[in-house]
Parts: structure tokens; C-alpha cells; sequence
């Protein structure tokens, strides 16, 4: 993995995710050591990690959380279980005005919001009209409206350890390209971003930058898991693909998964 050597001395700098969830996890696992103080919240598990503090708090709710660390990493799923998709933007608004004016945020968007166009997406391309996209996209304005260095990343679908991608007995659109990011590439860019912090405020897609089809991808899949393939329909439903050159070029990180027929299972 081609990524800047960093000191291995523990970091005097201070940690906060909101919702540490399966990439809290791995992020505290892998970088957790660094910091000298590491604030955690989730809605009802603890932290697997050791952590100084610990706090049950729930986005949609009215409770109040004072943030004042160096980093706040904001990774709340937009759940698509959401009956109104407008409350994760508005439970955001509530939040980012409790964060301190001298913490830097790292708020985990997602390549779901720009729309299917049949070509290559980037960071300067037009987002999604659907409700959904449009929730997104207010959200990621909530956290642009913090004073401080905001860097909003859009991960691409995060695989990797127990999570892969699933898989039906038939798999639609099996010509159309995937858009993955290993969990492990991920957490190495926003560690990456902390050590190299940026100059201003920004909006970065995150993913392989090789994008196979699906076809590829499940008989990938199904080849080192030893299961049968699915059957592959083929159609011609729009897709996109994730340009990662701000990632790669611009901030000179490397994934260590360039496509997802790399990652390990």
C-alpha cells in the first residue's frame, strides 16, 4: 500500500465518531493507538476498542453531545430504513452547531448520490434529484455549515472482514460495473487525511479506481468462498462510475485494493 510513512509515536491529538460502528471498529483497531483521548457514541452497543469515553446517543433524538476534540469522524449510516429520509439531514443540523469551532470533521457520505448517467461521476458533478439524493445532499450542507475544516468523503459500498456484498440466486444488471471501497482502504485514507490534513474544506469520492462488472465481482466472490455462481442477467439499465483521481492524484494516496477483485475473502 503506497501511503506516506507516519510516526509511530502516539498522537497528542484528540478523537471523536459519532456512530462507531463497523468502520469505527476497524478504524479504532487499526489507529486507535495514535490518539490520546478517544470520545465514542453509538444508539446502543459499546465499543469493542478500549475508549476514554462512551456515550449512547441517538441522531433523531433531542439529546445534546458537546464535541471538542482535534477530529470528529461522523460515520451515522443513512439508513434506508428511514421512513422520512429528511431527518437525517435534520438530526445533522442539530448536531454540527454543538461541535467546536476548532474540531475538524470527517463526515462518510456516500457515492449513492450522484445519479446513474451511464459515464463516470465526479466530485464537481451534478448530485441525484431523487428524495433521497436530495436528503444526502442536505446533509453533507449541514456539515459544510462548520466553521472549521470539514472533509466530506463519498465511500463508495464498503466491503471487507464480514461484510461482502449481497448476492441473489440471480443478479440483475450483471453487465454493469461496481463501485467498491475496502474497509481497510477507507480507514487508511481518513487516517491518511488526519496526518496530512488539508488546506481547506473538501468533497472526495472514495473507491476502487478498476471498477468490473458484477458478473466479474460475484464470480470473484464465488470462486474463494466456494459457493455456485448465481445466474447473471444482463440489461441496459444506466450505471456510473466513480472517478477517484482527486483521491489518487491530488492527495497521492494509493488504495491497497485497486479493484475488488483484489480483496481478500
Amino acid at each position: 500500500m503506497r501511503i506516506p510513512s507516519y510516526n509511530n509515536e502516539r498522537m497528542t491529538r484528540t478523537l471523536t465518531i459519532i456512530g462507531c460502528g463497523y468502520l469505527g471498529h476497524h478504524f479504532l483497531r487499526q489507529f486507535g493507538h495514535r490518539f490520546s483521548n478517544i470520545v465514542t457514541t453509538s444508539k446502543a452497543s459499546f465499543p469493542e476498542f478500549p475508549v476514554s469515553h462512551h456515550h449512547f446517543f441517538d441522531l433523531y433524538s433531542s439529546t445534546r453531545l458537546p464535541i471538542a476534540s482535534d477530529w470528529c469522524l461522523i460515520s451515522i449510516p443513512f439508513s434506508r430504513q428511514l421512513a422520512d429520509p429528511w431527518a437525517y439531514p435534520h438530526g445533522l443540523q442539530q448536531l454540527v452547531p454543538q461541535i467546536s469551532q476548532k474540531t475538524a470533521i470527517v463526515f462518510i457520505s456516500s457515492t449513492s448520490i450522484y445519479p446513474c448517467i451511464n459515464n463516470w461521476v465526479t466530485e464537481s458533478s451534478q448530485t441525484d434529484i431523487t428524495n433521497r439524493a436530495r436528503a444526502l445532499r442536505a446533509a453533507e450542507q449541514a456539515i459544510e455549515t462548520h466553521p472549521t475544516r470539514s472533509i466530506i468523503l463519498r465511500a463508495a459500498g464498503l466491503c471487507g472482514y464480514n461484510r461482502y456484498s449481497r448476492m441473489t440466486p440471480a443478479v440483475p444488471n450483471a453487465n454493469a460495473p461496481v463501485n467498491l471501497i475496502h474497509i481497510d482502504d477507507l480507514n487508511h485514507f481518513i487516517w491518511h487525511l488526519m496526518v496530512n490534513p488539508p488546506a481547506q474544506s473538501d468533497i472526495i469520492n472514495v473507491c476502487c479506481p478498476e471498477h468490473p462488472t458484477k458478473a466479474d465481482y460475484y464470480r470473484y466472490q464465488c470462486a474463494h468462498l466456494n459457493t455456485p455462481p448465481p445466474s447473471f442477467l444482463e440489461s441496459d439499465a444506466p450505471f456510473k462510475r466513480v472517478d477517484t483521481t482527486k483521491m489518487t492524484m491530488h492527495y497521492a494516496f494509493t488504495p491497497h485494493y485497486s479493484s475488488p477483485l483484489q480483496f481478500p475473502l
